[in-house]
């Protein structure tokens, strides 16, 4: 006679599934505490920009990294100057979602906070068009240089 067979502990109970955003939430607030504590300028164990390092231009997220640092510090201008597109773009992408879920509050399966194919072309424009534009090194356009 066989002895019977245990199930396996439940670890995550189908009842309360875990959600994404409290993950998100937490990664972004140690990420934030470790960008406020260390400059990128300064400490080197931040990624550098494979694009920009293999051809020298700058790419749409040039520039992120320090300005995410000085935000955090509140020189807000000092960060929109690092990159102009994440600080001026984030906040209307944000606010586009936040507007969707308001207008279309009980949708099952809907992510308010996901792109149409119009729109994620459309963005796929503006960062080709921004790093077009802040590699030309003609004066208005260095402005967008980080």
């Amino acid at each position: 006679m066989t002895p019977p067979v245990k199930a396996p502990p439940v670890i995550l109970s189908p009842s309360r599934p875990v959600r994404w955003w409290s993950a998100a939430v937490l990664a972004g607030a140690v990420g934030a505490a470790v960008l406020f504590w260390f400059d990128p300028v300064r400490y080197p164990f931040y990624p550098r920009c494979l694009f920009h390092t293999t051809t020298g231009l700058h790419c749409p997220g040039c520039g992120a990294l320090r300005g995410v640092h000085e935000f955090l510090h509140g020189h807000w201008l000092t960060a929109v100057r690092s990159n102009a597109l994440v600080f001026g773009l984030l906040p209307l992408v944000f606010a586009g979602g936040l507007w969707r879920r308001w207008r279309q509050p009980a949708e099952l399966g809907r992510d308010p906070f996901r792109l149409s194919a119009a729109s994620g072309w459309w963005l796929l424009g503006v960062l080709v068009g921004f790093a077009v534009l802040r590699n030309i090194p003609v004066h208005p356009f260095t402005l967008l240089a980080p």
